[in-house]
């Protein structure tokens, strides 16, 4: 796997930090003062999801935090560094890189976000007699095909943790079905993000150093992917040819990417900023959000998201749960696979549209700019959907507490 790392390493930046954690080497640890709790979370996403749980257990536990992405080991250690005993970079799955990060951190309880099983790092917790929690938990259809190929391996991997804590009854009941014990529904903890909302001048402020401002829609590709951004830039000439006032925040989901849209941008003969470069000298139609750690925030400027990942060759889709969270009118593909039950309770709901192409996807995000009555109809259905799933959090945290006191 070291030569997939290597690549990683020149292509994106930033994975050679601490590189000697992926082998399970940390700092000596202080002695425990207080119970110790491990938790694992792989990216950026995970890392967001627990913020209002690591202030609950961090009042009461010591907690180490570990990462798998480099961008998600930098928001850690800005999250954390002052306040857990760790932040460093999970090992890799491996007997001897395993068994040396459990030996360094010693907790008394392992947490891991989301649901993503590594069978070694079970194990460890297994042959320890180290309560092991899957939070959060969910699997992807992807994932879940492959579980069904494998039954005796996959009951056998999902007999390691001691507890799944699920985010529905339906993915409860796949965990069941995957040999799982002492399963339970929290929720998502997603919903309990607690993002800081911004004044209308704060508002104004941000718009202008992104260069979108005036009297304008703002239209946002949230972590877009390769022919999702070409839909979103044809969509703003259809649309200034019609005279509508928009700009686009355009956020793919992969930064370094940048350049490949840069060159999209030049040849649209649209006005463009790059973020990373600073301060927007002037209004333009778009704004490349090629930075990381700002959409959950830059989120809350736009009128109307599409959510990427979810049409042509992109399968998987991304969370749509911070673009509800403000109310912004959602367009997504048909390959939302990842976040399928999250969906359908959206459009059960009548609060999200589901398109199946390119074509419909452009369509419907034009009719939303034409439409105000319907923008703000979808808006109001989005924040009661929020509202009605919100509290995961506080359920997570009293169950594994009970579990350690």
């Amino acid at each position: 796997m070291l030569p997939k790392y290597l690549l990683k390493i020149k292509r994106r930046g930033g994975y050679s930090k601490d590189f000697s954690n992926r082998f399970g080497i940390f700092k000596k640890l202080p002695k425990k003062a207080k119970k110790r709790i491990w938790i694992q979370a792989v990216s950026v996403g995970e890392v967001n999801s627990i913020d209002g749980l690591m202030k609950l257990l961090l009042q009461k536990y010591e907690v180490a935090i570990t990462t798998t992405t480099s961008t998600a080991y930098d928001l850690i250690l800005k999250k954390y560094s002052n306040s857990a005993v760790l932040c460093g970079l999970f090992p890799l799955d491996f007997y001897f890189c395993s068994r040396s990060a459990w030996k360094n951190i010693d907790p008394d309880v392992a947490l891991m976000v989301d649901g993503e099983a590594w069978p070694e790092h079970m194990y460890q917790a297994k042959i320890r007699n180290i309560s092991l929690f899957f939070i959060n938990t969910r699997v992807s259809e992807k994932s879940m095909n492959r579980y069904r190929k494998f039954p005796k391996i996959t009951k056998f991997i999902f007999s390691l943790p001691t507890h799944i804590v699920a985010i529905s009854d339906e993915y409860a009941s796949v965990f069941l079905e995957f040999g799982a014990k002492n399963v339970v529904v929290s929720g998502n903890m997603k919903f309990d993000l607690a993002i800081q909302e911004l004044t209308k001048d704060d508002r104004i402020s941000l718009l202008k150093t992104l260069g979108l401002t005036g009297d304008r829609l703002i239209i946002l590709g949230s972590s877009t992917w390769p022919g999702e951004e070409e839909m979103l830039i044809d969509g703003i000439l259809k649309m200034k040819a019609l005279g509508h006032r928009v700009g686009l925040l355009l956020a793919p989901r992969h930064a370094e990417r940048r350049k490949e849209i840069i060159h999209m941008l030049e040849k649209s003969g649209l006005s463009w900023h790059q973020r990373s470069l600073g301060l927007a000298k002037d209004p333009v139609d778009v704004c490349l959000l090629d930075t990381t750690g700002e959409l959950a925030i830059l989120t809350q400027l736009a009128d109307i998201a599409f959510i990427g990942k979810s049409l042509g060759n992109n399968m998987g889709g991304q969370s749509p749960i911070d673009a509800a969270a403000f109310g912004l009118a959602m367009v997504y593909g048909n390959h939302m696979n990842n976040f399928s039950q999250l969906c359908s309770s959206l459009e059960k709901e009548q609060a999200s549209i589901r398109v199946s192409d390119f074509d419909s996807a452009r369509e419907e995000i034009i009719d939303l700019v034409e439409d105000e009555y319907r923008r703000k109809e979808l808006s109001c259905r989005l924040k009661s959907w929020h509202k009605k799933n919100s509290g995961a959090t506080m359920f997570t945290y009293l169950y594994i507490d009970s579990y350690i006191s």
